[in-house]
């Protein structure tokens, strides 16, 4: 641990005893601490929004090439959902 530490002026021997406690606090900080940090960004996605492109948000259909006996579409537009009007 030298190499990424550096030199210590204190000696490992004289350094104290790490208490059971301890131990399990510092065991027990990082998990919590990982979701804390997934919250925070949760809320940052939730605030901001997630990105998202055209094709999720439209309902259009491309490339119909069958017609209906009237020479029209086989799907029209009815609000948000498409309707089938002919199906071959």
């Amino acid at each position: 641990m030298e190499a990424i530490e550096g030199k210590s002026e204190t000696p490992a021997e004289m350094l104290p005893n790490v208490s059971a406690l301890d131990k399990i606090i510092v065991a027990a900080a990082g998990p919590l601490f990982s979701f804390l940090l997934a919250f925070a960004f949760a809320f940052i996605v939730w605030g901001v929004g997630k990105p998202t492109t055209e094709a999720d948000n439209t309902t259009t259909i491309a490339g119909l090439s069958r017609l209906d006996p009237r020479g029209r579409p086989a799907c029209v537009r009815v609000t948000r959902f498409w309707k089938l009007t002919a199906i071959p």
